[in-house]
């Protein structure tokens, strides 16, 4: 600067100042042409608020990419809503305009009302009592919407001409944060042709993306931006929330406002878009169903926070104040407590069901709960915050011993669920009991197509014992696939004795009428020649004599037959 000021020490202040001003711009110019586009661009002007905000089922995208097992749709459209609606709904929040995904979210929604209005139940509901807001202010106020579509037909990532300044939510990956490729499945890539087409550089908005990840993990539940990060974007801001968990690109949600030169569709009225991602089961391995449906929760709370903070910055609004931003963290830590209490946790989750397992009354010390990983991730120190967070609960009590330890159980004394009772499902308006899956064991030896069938379709080079589980091969059959004796074979299938030896007899007579009629007619003896080729067949390829021997319970003749050097005509005809 010294040197750029020093022919120029004869001018005045106000043109020296002007002249260190070009030369600061020059500098950066050099060194990184983005940011010396931002300090010359036009001034940032006023922001649009968002009023409709567009809801694609995040975590459920029709790629399937972001589905976990054992969870369905559902659950995930149920969990997102009790997020978007956890808190209290208030001028500065948009209108949630749900995408169509064959009606999913209305299902969800009724479910949920449900249970808001129904406290006690004479059995488990589908959907479990947990994380539930004030769901009547949203429904009564009107401020969740449906897209009306047909069967096979997708909601767009942008509309063509609303009514209101709109946003539009795209469910992003969680392992990359970016918009994919022009070949991509599921909703990333009609984003990507949409910005595209408006004129955006992909690889620009991906950076930034990035660059405010890491920025809003340093400062967590605070929105940050960044004002006119690249073409066509006149601010970017992003949102991190620790109470999505220790997830690989999850906790973070982005809001890109566009320019009005640059907007998708030509069309004014959408003004933003916001990017999130959903755990799934391929970034993040060996996760519990739980850990999913939480994840999904506190995601949809990240996201209507932060258009929620940005409409009051767009609105020239005060900023949450810290009560405010206290209220929001004590609701994220209720729903995790309640759905760690609730039944479709502790029947496929072990940790909180071994601790309450053996306790009076089911009471449960509150330090426990406080050491679980996702609340020590969320930020919980001291016990006093989780009995703050859960006066207000309808899913669990709480109290405090003389000695001033906290306890918690499930509300009421619950008992824990019963594993062994059989899980439900709503269908026509009744309840259906789940038909119980069927166990497998990889070192179980017994063949289950000799057990069921009564006869292994591989035959001799069958790996597996042929002989039901808890028996002995009968004699002649050997670990690998040869069949046991007739006296083995019919209860071994499971038959009835008596049944079996009705078919027994009337094979056996079956086969003696076939001889004598071979006997009788074939005076030139060629069907007995066929019929002893096809018996020899038989044999090389292990299926003959015995199965048929199983079958008719003629074991002796079977052992004398094998004996013999050579079958008869009759007999190669009964055999046939």
């Amino acid at each position: 600067l010294k040197t750029s000021l020093a022919p120029r020490d004869r001018l005045s202040d106000g043109q020296c100042v002007c002249a260190w001003s070009t030369s600061t711009v020059e500098v950066m110019a050099a060194s990184d042409p983005a940011e010396a586009h931002m300090e010359q661009a036009a001034p940032l002007g006023p922001l649009p608020q968002i009023r409709r905000l567009r809801v694609c089922l995040l975590g459920g995208t029709p790629d399937g990419c972001a589905f976990q097992p054992g969870i369905g749709k559902l659950d995930i459209a149920s969990a997102f809503l009790r997020g978007l609606t956890a808190d209290r709904p208030s001028e500065a929040d948009p209108i949630l305009d749900l995408g169509f995904d064959h009606g999913v979210f209305e299902r969800a929604w009724w479910e949920l009302l449900t249970l808001k209005e129904v406290l006690e139940d004479d059995h488990d509901p589908v959907i479990a009592r947990w994380g539930i807001g004030p769901l009547s202010v949203w429904d009564v106020e009107g401020r969740l919407r449906y897209d009306r579509r047909n069967p096979g037909e997708a909601t767009p990532p942008f509309d063509h001409d609303p009514t209101e300044d709109c946003a539009s939510l795209c469910a992003g990956s969680a392992s990359k944060l970016h918009f994919g490729h022009k070949r991509s499945p599921g909703v990333l890539r009609p984003f990507r042709e949409s910005l595209v087409a408006a004129g955006h550089d992909i690889s620009a908005l991906e950076s930034v993306q990035q660059d405010l990840c890491k920025i809003a993990k340093e400062k967590p539940r605070e929105l940050v931006r960044k004002e006119r990060p690249c073409q066509g974007i006149l601010a970017s801001f992003a949102r991190y929330s620790p109470e999505v968990g220790d997830l690989q690109g999850c906790g973070t949600v982005f809001l890109h406002v566009f320019a009005p030169e640059s907007r998708p569709l030509g069309c004014q009225r959408n003004v933003a878009m916001l990017y999130a991602a959903a755990p799934n089961s391929w970034t993040h391995r060996g996760q519990l169903p739980g850990t999913f449906l939480l994840a999904l929760s506190a995601a949809g709370s990240n996201i209507a926070r932060l258009v929620r903070e940005y409409n009051r910055l767009a609105g020239d609004q005060p900023a949450p104040e810290a009560w405010e931003r206290a209220m929001w963290w004590q609701t994220d830590l209720r729903a995790q407590v309640e759905y760690h209490f609730c039944d479709k946790s502790l029947r496929i989750e072990r940790y909180f069901r071994e601790k309450i397992v053996g306790q009076e009354d089911g009471w449960l010390d509150m330090e426990i709960v406080k050491s679980f990983h996702r609340l020590v991730f969320s930020g919980v120190s001291v016990q006093e915050e989780l009995l703050d967070c859960l006066k207000d609960s309808k899913c669990v009590d709480t109290k405090v011993g003389e000695d001033g330890k906290a306890f918690v159980r499930r509300a009421g004394g619950k008992p824990l669920p019963d594993l062994g009772e059989s899980r439900k499902r709503r269908f026509g308006g009744g309840e259906v009991p789940w038909g119980k899956r069927r166990s497998t064991n990889s070192d179980d030896p017994t063949c289950w197509d000799f057990v069921r069938k009564g006869i292994c379709p591989r035959g001799a080079s069958c790996r597996y014992v042929h002989a039901a589980p808890g028996e002995q091969p009968a004699a002649g059959a050997v670990e690998g696939g040869a069949a046991p004796s007739a006296e083995g074979a019919p209860d071994a299938a499971g038959g009835d004795p008596a049944a079996d030896a009705a078919d027994a007899a009337a094979t056996a007579d079956m086969a003696a009428t076939a001889a004598a009629v071979a006997e009788a007619a074939d005076s030139g003896g060629v069907v007995a020649q066929a019929a002893q080729a096809l018996g020899e067949h038989l044999r090389e390829v292990g299926l003959f004599p015995e199965a048929c021997a199983a079958q008719s319970g003629a074991s002796a003749a079977a052992a004398g037959e094998a004996a013999a050097p050579a079958p008869s005509a009759a007999e190669s005809a009964a055999e046939a």
